[in-house]
């Protein structure tokens, strides 16, 4: 079985993602998304979401501590708290 995924576009016309076909696993649908996809939604989530979901399973607290994902999100506090005088 497949399950056959859509993309779509945010308000700034970006592509979210593009068409593609996923396994279904039988306990974990997640698992079967691309970890690419995965990292551009969890890049737009609140650290604590990030952290709450790395608890879940080994896949995700890999997932989750990829310098890759954290990098983007470190910079974008560090100049909120520069500009905030916080």
């Amino acid at each position: 079985d497949q399950l056959i995924v859509f993309g779509g576009m945010d308000e700034e016309g970006m592509v979210l993602s593009s068409l593609f076909k996923l396994p279904l696993f039988r306990d974990c649908f997640i698992l079967s998304v691309p970890k690419d996809v995965l990292l551009l939604i969890f890049a737009m989530c609140h650290p604590s979401d990030i952290l709450a979901m790395a608890q879940t399973c080994k896949f995700m607290s890999d997932l989750c501590s990829q310098e890759r994902l954290w990098k983007p999100i470190l910079a974008n506090l560090s100049s909120y708290f520069k500009n905030t005088g916080v």
